[in-house]
């Protein structure tokens, strides 16, 4: 990389290219940039809008997407470089719709990652983080969906260079762990008394057995509105965005994140007409599909991995909690009610 620029946005000092990485990158006639950060990620990365003025001439583009990775992330020693890797060596082989990528490269003195894209805003609509899905809106992210787990494992490295990617099939919990995370987060005050956590566990985990012959694919693991660049025309399909978190699994993990959000975006979603319409999508691309019986299993095993997943990840957040007043905070607030209901229903 070239130069960096120690710019303060929120109280944090962030690293962004300089003017030379721009006029390089973009164009000799870029006489200035303003940068306006978009969003803070609850994990160490921030997306800015870089806008170029030009000195003389007319500018190929106006403005682009810069995301700022930070080198370090706690309890994810591949999460600074997990998106990089996926613009490197995956997008490539998807045929989804995405952002032209302009660059992606790491900055050797400060170890910060960047990932520059086209900005998309001319040409689709990009919801706040609570915004309430419609049934079209939702149908336009679910052929995106159907594309991408059509693909099954052509997408996925193979098994031993997948360490990168991020997956809730090989769970790092126990049952008796889980059992006392749930009662640490009783003991907090966070929420009441869960029992049977212990053997639900133990049930997921026996049952993984039988799914690893399962077709696996790429997984998104983190739809929500905010990460979704929503095509004018419904009829299309959506862009799928911010793949920090990108893994492998089931592909029924990715549906049931969609229906676990903790600012009720889906309230207004009938959730068996979507699922309804995914699998019509996904026999559109693929000509069949699984028995309604396989489709049901895998669904039902997909929620329980997933929900006892998060149950580590929210015990995790209880132990070092997110500063107050930041977007990780007030998600956090929102999720573990809405997940010691989720649990206490498979309990």
């Amino acid at each position: 990389m070239m130069g960096t620029e120690q710019s303060r946005w929120g109280g944090e000092d962030k690293v962004l290219p300089d003017l030379p990485f721009w006029q390089q990158l973009i164009s000799p006639q870029v006489g200035a940039f303003t940068a306006r950060p978009l969003k803070h990620s609850s994990s160490p990365a921030t997306i800015y809008r870089i806008h170029f003025s030009s000195q003389n001439g007319r500018l190929p583009v106006d403005s682009v997407i810069c995301k700022v990775v930070a080198p370090a992330w706690p309890g994810d020693p591949h999460g600074s470089e997990r998106e990089f890797l996926f613009y490197q060596h995956l997008r490539p082989r998807l045929g989804l719709p995405h952002p032209t990528v302009y660059y992606t490269g790491q900055d050797s003195a400060s170890g910060y990652r960047f990932i520059v894209l086209a900005d998309l805003a001319a040409a689709y609509h990009f919801p706040p983080h609570d915004h309430r899905w419609t049934g079209t809106e939702i149908e336009s992210v679910l052929r995106s969906y159907a594309h991408l787990h059509a693909q099954d494992t052509a997408c996925l490295p193979p098994p031993e260079a997948r360490q990168w990617l991020w997956t809730y099939f090989a769970p790092t919990w126990t049952p008796d762990g889980l059992a006392q995370m749930a009662e640490t987060l009783h003991q907090r005050g966070i929420w009441q008394p869960l029992p049977g956590v212990s053997q639900l566990a133990e049930v997921t985990l026996a049952a993984a057995t039988h799914f690893s012959h399962a077709s696996m694919t790429l997984v998104h693991h983190d739809i929500h509105p905010s990460n979704v660049a929503l095509p004018h025309d419904l009829n299309q399909e959506a862009v799928i965005i911010d793949w920090e978190m990108a893994g492998w699994g089931l592909p029924e993990i990715d549906l049931v994140y969609l229906f676990i959000q903790p600012f009720q975006t889906t309230n207004e979603v009938n959730l068996t007409s979507a699922l309804d319409n995914y699998w019509l999508y996904r026999q559109q691309r693929e000509g069949s599909i699984p028995p309604a019986e396989e489709r049901q299993a895998r669904l039902r095993h997909a929620h329980a991995l997933f929900r006892l997943s998060l149950l580590e990840v929210a015990h995790q957040r209880a132990q070092n909690p997110p500063p107050p007043g930041t977007f990780a905070a007030l998600y956090w607030q929102k999720m573990y009610p809405l997940l010691y209901d989720r649990l206490r229903e498979l309990t």
